[in-house]
């Protein structure tokens, strides 16, 4: 059963990189990174912390980008093909299944946050920016967030068509990192509870949790049981959407 379980995180790797998507925003990542470097011609203020943000920033937008496209057809590719009752007709179980896809997309994420990170190291050494370490935390970061992204992804895969899939994560992408915008206005509620209440709401899936970019522009590292924390909040969101979905997939019938 290991053997076929690492097969099957084998042929979703094969069949990811098979995906043009992966490489056109890779492309993209490197060309916005290292356009970054004309703003130098063209502004006047602190040159270095604005390459460091930007190169952050498209390491961070890419890469989501990456997560939800191939995540969102993960599943529903194999059941348009029908190529599911094939796979699903060996001695191969839907956790199993399951976990191939989610293991072998999580290796193509891994790979691109390697090859984009160190990439965004060199910026921040071309730049002279001296909090190395706060760059490999935010990368770090950055790839929790994705696989967060990747098992929301997942989730709606087993449910939706990818269409529905994209669309709907997507909108939970942007709410996830506009939610702590609207602290500001659940403190003018004279309403302890119901100021609680939201408090808590806000709390539940804030993927602003995983961005540090102003930490490490202005040369702040985090603390390790900081670190620890927000890794610890990404592991749980990632097993609560990885439960969901395997009790989707079972209702299935195929």
């Amino acid at each position: 059963k290991k053997a076929q379980a690492f097969q099957k995180v084998e042929n979703t790797i094969k069949e990811m990189i098979r995906d043009k998507i992966i490489y056109l925003l890779v492309i993209f990542f490197i060309i916005t990174t290292c356009s970054s470097f004309v703003m130098k011609s063209l502004v006047i203020v602190v040159v270095e912390k604005i390459i460091m943000d930007f190169s952050l920033a498209a390491f961070s937008f890419y890469g989501s980008l990456l997560a939800i496209f191939l995540g969102t057809s993960l599943v529903y590719r194999e059941i348009d093909k029908k190529t599911i009752y094939t796979v699903l007709s060996k001695p191969v179980s839907r956790v199993q299944f399951l976990l191939g896809k989610f293991f072998g997309l999580m290796v193509i994420l891994l790979s691109y946050s390697i090859l984009s990170g160190v990439m965004t190291l060199l910026v921040a050494y071309k730049v002279d920016m001296s909090n190395f370490i706060g760059v490999v935390q935010c990368v770090y970061l950055n790839f929790v967030e994705f696989i967060v992204i990747m098992a929301l992804s997942l989730l709606l895969s087993t449910i939706a068509t990818p269409l529905v899939g994209l669309f709907s994560v997507i909108s939970m992408f942007l709410i996830g990192h506009l939610v702590s915008s609207f602290h500001p206005f659940i403190e003018k509620i004279k309403t302890e509870g119901l100021k609680d209440l939201l408090n808590a709401l806000t709390h539940i899936f804030d993927l602003n949790v995983f961005n540090i970019r102003n930490e490490v522009v202005y040369q702040t590292v985090l603390e390790l049981d900081n670190l620890f924390y927000r890794s610890l909040y990404g592991l749980i969101l990632i097993m609560v959407f990885f439960i969901i979905s395997i009790a989707c997939f079972r209702k299935k019938e195929f």
